[in-house]
């Protein structure tokens, strides 16, 4: 790692780089480093001294205070602060609050951002008092928010992520960042000074978390502490630069919200109702960003009360709305060579789940755990990404195969929903089935509902609608008998495959 990427957790880092400011305003910097330094009383360690000398002149210079020439109106409308403050001031004023910083014991023990920006702005209060500088309120206020971001935010990034209204935020290289806002991808005006400025805020996120990015390390995916999931690869992998994505952690929605989106008969409803009450295993198919852990989400608050549900995911996504708070969430770990922590899988926490006592267990996607979970003697709802249920066949068959004895995947897996992305772009659960063994030992998929076509009478559109198809078979009707579900679903389910 290197030197200035380490101290940029630091208000040193400002120094430094006031002092690489002044270094390229002198002819031949490279020779007078210390003479440079002494003038602007600032000592230098050795290994300070070896790295200005190796470090390119334009290294870590940070302008972004000051006002970028706007090429068109457009460029100008995006850029949500302006500061009319002069360059050269800037960068004066900058440095010299960064000096008071680094000697200031007071600053160094805030850790808070609020805090940490008033502390910023009452200092560049008496450094203008005692310089007789005038300066409005915006600019003091600019000019605190990016020291605070700088010295403990994530620079550029940060006003950014406190965005309520960006969702996504897409890097590719220092140079161009796009962000999603109320839905519409736009390039933000902000930038990077270079791969390197880049790269040390990277750090800056994942370093808290255990993690690092770096050309041994070139990938990372992690959840900041803000919710926000970062994932990032850099060079040589990514070929056109580094690249990373950061996306707002989004509320799953509940049951209203789910009814008002997919917008499911309530004979559907009802059935999927009834075979969480009856407790089958429940496999959610569909491709990515479709809605799987969603309908996931919605389906685990129709667990009763009375069992103890065990979550798993990778990332923690999945909320329960019971009215117990007997919920055990869990969460995997990956290997980790160089803490030194072992892996964590969803099969060790699915075994550690069921040796524990819970009785329900929602699995955020199956995975290679399917083995353990299949085997786990205990209800269970997941999610498997596949394009389409006729691929998740041969898989479960392969896997029977390979496990050496017969796996009875359809006594393993009770009914499977499809979530399928239809042709004007919405996600909607398009099928529910059921694997049914043939004489041959192979399975096939048996619907019990499915997609049809209906023109409607307003205005003559045609609608996608999910109707019943097929009468379950008598095995799965025998669970929703005897099980304990409400006589109303049960009644309700009987008359819909009347």
């Amino acid at each position: 790692m290197s030197l200035l990427r380490r101290i940029d957790r630091s208000p040193r880092s400002l120094i430094l780089r006031n002092l690489l400011e002044k270094l390229t305003q002198a002819d031949d910097f490279k020779n007078r480093i210390d003479e440079i330094a002494t003038a602007e009383n600032i000592t230098l360690s050795d290994e300070e001294r070896q790295k200005l000398q190796e470090i390119p002149v334009d290294y870590l210079l940070n302008t972004e205070i000051l006002p970028k020439a706007a090429n068109d109106n457009a460029a100008a409308q995006s850029q949500p602060k302006v500061s009319s403050i002069d360059r050269e001031v800037a960068i004066g004023l900058k440095s010299r609050i960064a000096s008071k910083l680094l000697n200031d014991d007071k600053a160094n023990q805030i850790t808070d951002r609020r805090q940490f920006h008033e502390y910023v702005v009452g200092l560049i209060n008496e450094l203008l008092a005692e310089e007789d500088t005038k300066l409005s309120r915006v600019d003091r206020q600019l000019l605190a928010e990016t020291i605070t971001n700088e010295i403990i935010g994530y620079s550029i990034l940060q006003p950014l992520l406190d965005d309520d209204a960006i969702t996504d935020i897409l890097v590719i290289g220092p140079k161009n960042i796009y962000v999603t806002r109320n839905g519409h991808r736009e390039k933000a005006s902000q930038t990077f000074e270079n791969d390197e400025h880049l790269l040390r805020i990277l750090d800056r996120m994942v370093a808290p978390l255990g993690k690092r990015i770096d050309e041994r390390e070139p990938m990372v995916s992690v959840q900041l502490e803000n919710g926000f999931l970062m994932s990032a690869i850099m060079n040589p992998i990514a070929v056109n630069g580094m690249c990373v994505s950061i996306r707002r952690h989004k509320t799953l929605p509940d049951t209203d919200e789910f009814v008002r989106l997919d917008k499911p008969s309530d004979d559907v409803l009802s059935f999927l109702r009834a075979c969480v009450q009856a407790r089958l295993n429940i496999l959610i198919v569909g491709g990515e960003n479709v809605g799987k852990t969603t309908l996931l989400n919605v389906l685990g608050n129709f667990i009763a009360d009375e069992y103890w549900v065990a979550v798993i995911e990778d990332k923690p996504e999945i909320r329960l709305e019971l009215l117990h708070e007997e919920v055990l969430y869990l969460q995997t770990r990956p290997q980790n060579f160089y803490t030194g922590k072992s892996e964590i899988s969803t099969a060790d926490l699915i075994h550690q789940a069921t040796r524990m006592g819970a009785n329900t267990l929602i699995v955020g996607e199956i995975k290679a755990a399917m083995f353990a979970l299949i085997h786990s003697q205990i209800p269970w709802m997941s999610t498997y990404q596949s394009g389409s249920l006729e691929s998740v066949v041969p898989r479960l068959t392969a896997l029977e195969q390979l496990s050496g004895f017969e796996i009875s995947i359809e006594t393993q897996i009770n009914l499977v929903i499809y979530i399928a992305r239809l042709a004007d772009g919405l996600c909607k659960v398009a099928r529910i089935a059921e694997f049914i063994r043939q004489p041959d030992s192979r399975y096939r998929i048996k619907d019990l509902f499915s997609t049809t076509r209906s023109h409607e009478e307003n205005g003559g559109i045609n609608a996608t609608v999910l109707r019943p198809a097929t009468t379950p078979s008598e095995t799965l009707l025998k669970r929703l008998t005897e099980y304990p579900v409400d006589k109303a679903l049960q009644e309700q389910v009987r008359q819909l495959f009347k």
